[in-house]
């Protein structure tokens, strides 16, 4: 009877596993805007499909945990294909419809989100063409927040004088 319930515990641990998912999620990178305007961070990730028959085509990132605070409460987003919004949540859902969806075994990146300020985590979830839920993970993203900064093409020159 013992084996049984450890099968169990392993495929319920394989289910919220991301290794054992058939996606990743990638945060590249977080820029801080220059200014005090709110959604002065842009968070960068990608989106590598790892299962060798199924389409993604919609990304929800829902923030963790609750209540969310203001700072990681999504102000923008973007998509290289398709189209994105807002949730009520706070959160964003990056739809990718027909040919724009990730294919089996390819990676989408330059998906983008504003938030105040980070580090900010969310629960991903990914979806198939036909609304059908794939499985979701939590990812921390904009640990570290690279500065971004103003300056002509003179002073970039001057950097490697």
């Amino acid at each position: 009877m013992r084996v049984p319930t450890i099968l169990a515990v392993a495929l319920l641990a394989a289910c919220h596993d991301p290794a054992g998912a058939q996606f990743t999620v990638h945060a590249d990178s977080c820029l801080a805007v220059p200014g005090d305007t709110p959604g002065a961070v842009l968070g960068y990730f990608s989106i590598q499909n790892l299962s060798p028959t199924a389409t993604i085509c919609r990304v929800e990132l829902i923030p963790e945990p609750k209540p969310v605070t203001e700072a990681c409460r999504m102000g923008a987003c973007r998509t290289p294909s398709g189209s994105c919004g807002l949730t009520a949540v706070g959160g964003a859902e990056w739809n990718l419809d027909g040919d724009l969806c990730i294919g089996p075994g390819t990676t989408q990146d330059n998906f983008t989100f504003a938030i105040e300020a980070g580090p900010c985590c969310y629960f991903v979830s990914v979806y198939g063409p036909a609304g059908q839920y794939y499985g979701g993970y939590e990812e921390c993203f904009c640990q570290d927040v690279v500065q971004a900064t103003s300056t002509s093409w003179g002073g970039v020159k001057a950097i490697y004088r």
